[in-house]
């Protein structure tokens, strides 16, 4: 009989919280207790452009489901990472 290995992360149980954009309801993992850090939550998973992430900034002070979230980043698809300001 083999022991499950423990080094694996229980999945983070996430809060509900209201979409500053569209008021909708969704599960929000940034503001979880001491144990949790926001790149636990399923937004760190989108790529942000610096415009679109600038937009965000200026808009809202809150978080944003991930329909309003994903829009905002088709709006600039240039991730973060990616933006040096180089032109290859």
């Amino acid at each position: 009989m083999s022991v499950p290995s423990t080094d694996q992360k229980p999945p983070v149980a996430l809060a509900t919280a209201i979409c500053a954009a569209c008021g909708e309801e969704f599960g929000c993992g940034a503001n979880q207790n001491s144990d949790t850090t926001p790149l636990d939550c399923w937004c760190m998973s989108v790529d942000l452009g610096p415009a679109a992430l600038n937009e965000l900034q200026e808009r809202y002070r809150g978080c944003l489901c991930s329909k309003c979230l994903r829009a905002f980043a088709e709006k600039d698809p240039t991730p973060l990472a990616n933006s040096s300001g180089s032109q290859d």
